[in-house]
């Protein structure tokens, strides 16, 4: 067991370990200096110095010193290297003769030529074509209108030909419900307004234009209501009856009077 072990084991702390050795070591050398200088009688031996009061000079380690960083070294910028482009190599083409050059530039002209005459010619086949188009166009307008002139045409005289047998029906029925008053002569005339509903119903009469006899005229209204109503016209066609008979004017006429 070392010194500095049988101090700690004594109750001296670590504070104290310095001061005591220095203690210890000083009284060491005081003891010697006094065997040295202050000798005894010859026959006495000198006592050896116990051993636990020995002790030794405690040199603390210093402790280590960090050594100072290293400075990087500073990188110098790269200078930039120029790179150098490969030089184009200028390809000299040989000089044509004059003959060439004329034989190139009439070659040239020709194929303008032709590339004008395909592009004039394409031209022409399309306004050819578009004219055919035109007239093919305007002839199938005309025949669709002459077909639908024919139509029309044929319809009207389907229409006229029904008109005709509901107006024959309708004066048959008049004419055998007029009572001519006595006072009627020929050259009498009347004209009247009649208004129907589409089941023949009368809606109103007016007169037109009179004959200058009220008796007369007269007759010629009460032969209407007495004719009416026209239970016919219910089979009519609903476009006929608004264009014919909806409204119509009605003359009386006695041709087989005397004057």
């Amino acid at each position: 067991m070392n010194v500095l072990s049988k101090l700690r084991s004594r109750g001296i702390s670590d504070g104290y370990t310095i001061p005591v050795l220095t203690s210890l070591l000083l009284h060491g050398l005081a003891v010697v200096a006094m065997v040295i200088v202050w000798p005894g009688k010859t026959d006495e031996r000198v006592r050896p110095v116990p051993t636990h009061i020995m002790a030794k000079v405690y040199v603390p380690t210093p402790e280590p010193v960090a050594p100072k960083p290293k400075k990087k070294p500073v990188k110098k910028p790269e200078k930039k290297k120029t790179v150098k482009m490969p030089e184009k190599k200028v390809q000299v083409k040989p000089v044509k003769s004059e003959a060439e050059r004329q034989k190139a530039l009439a070659e040239q002209q020709r194929r303008e030529r032709e590339a004008e005459k395909r592009r004039e010619a394409e031209a022409a086949r399309k306004a050819e074509e578009a004219q055919r188009l035109q007239e093919q166009e305007m002839l199938a307008a005309l025949e669709r209108d002459q077909a639908e002139q024919q139509r029309i045409a044929e319809q009207l005289k389907t229409d006229a030909n029904v008109v005709n047998g509901y107006v024959a029906l309708i004066e048959q029925l008049v004419r055998q419900n007029w009572s001519r008053p006595p006072s009627a002569r020929k050259g009498m005339t009347v004209k009247l307004r009649v208004r129907l509903t589409p089941t023949g119903e009368i809606v109103s009469i007016e007169t037109l234009k009179g004959s200058g006899n009220p008796a007369f005229d007269d007759s010629a209204i009460r032969a209407v209501q007495k004719a009416a109503p026209f239970r016919e016209l219910g089979q009519l066609e609903s476009r006929l009856f608004e264009s014919h008979f909806r409204a119509f004017n009605f003359y009386f006429d006695p041709q087989d009077l005397l004057e």
